[in-house]
C-alpha cells in the first residue's frame, strides 16, 4: 500500500467517525412529569415581554394551564372564577 493510498484511507476513517458521533441538539423536549400538566398557574406582570417570556419557561418546563394578565382588575377576576394553585 503505498503512503498516499494510506493517508487517504486514514482521513477517510476519522471523517466517518467525526460522523458517527452524536449530536447534542439545545431543542430537546425535556421529559414532563404527568403532575405539571394540570397545576393552574396564574401571571400578573404588568410588561408582556416579561409575562411572555415567563409563559414560555413555564410551558417548557411542563405547565400548561397558565394563565396572565396585565393589570390589576383582570387579575382579580381571574382570581375569582379560577383560583390557581
Amino acid at each position: 500500500m503505498t503512503v498516499d493510498r494510506r493517508e487517504r484511507l486514514l482521513a477517510a476513517l476519522r471523517y466517518m467517525v467525526i460522523l458517527a458521533r452524536p449530536r447534542l441538539s439545545f431543542y430537546a423536549q425535556v421529559p414532563v412529569p404527568p403532575s405539571f400538566a394540570h397545576t393552574r398557574i396564574l401571571l400578573g406582570v404588568p410588561n408582556v415581554a416579561v409575562r411572555s417570556a415567563l409563559r414560555m419557561a413555564l410551558h417548557s418546563h411542563g405547565y400548561r394551564a397558565i394563565g396572565d394578565t396585565g393589570n390589576f382588575v383582570a387579575l382579580h377576576d381571574l382570581l375569582q372564577t379560577e383560583p390557581p394553585d
